[in-house]
């Protein structure tokens, strides 16, 4: 059941994407353009906003080396992208390196490579009991 509402609220997102597409690409003028767009946008948020939720709770449920791996490598990830980033400016000086794209986009960025997978996490299967 988790199982097909998963694929319904993908099918769902990459459906309302190409339509967005369409409707950007082609100008449509049409009154359902707005409300399909604002409905679009806010589905969208919802489903990110819960999924980092779920994170959250998944994040709480891992023990304390995995969740201290998960911060280090974070913040290692975190630091490398911003010093690159700072390198990458001080040496070329591109007009399109600003503050919130140093620090901002390395932040999600590194957010989403330590903790994406735990929105898919399992609980582990319990051997003390295998006898059961």
């Amino acid at each position: 059941m988790k199982t097909i509402l998963v694929i319904f609220i993908y099918t769902i997102l990459i459906a309302g994407g190409i339509g967005i597409y369409i409707i950007a690409n082609n100008d449509i003028d049409h009154p359902a353009a707005f409300p399909f767009i604002l409905g679009y946008v806010i589905f969208l948020l919802l489903t990110i906003f819960g999924a980092i939720i779920i994170m959250g709770f998944n994040f709480l449920r891992i023990g304390w080396r995995e969740k201290f791996k998960r911060i280090k490598n974070f913040l290692l990830l975190y630091c490398g992208l911003v010093g690159l980033k700072l390198a990458i400016y001080y040496t070329f000086k591109p007009e399109w390196l600003t503050f919130t794209n140093i620090f901002l986009t390395s932040l999600g960025l590194a957010l989403g490579w330590a903790f994406f997978d735990l929105l898919t996490l399992k609980k582990k299967k319990d051997w003390s009991n295998r006898w059961d």
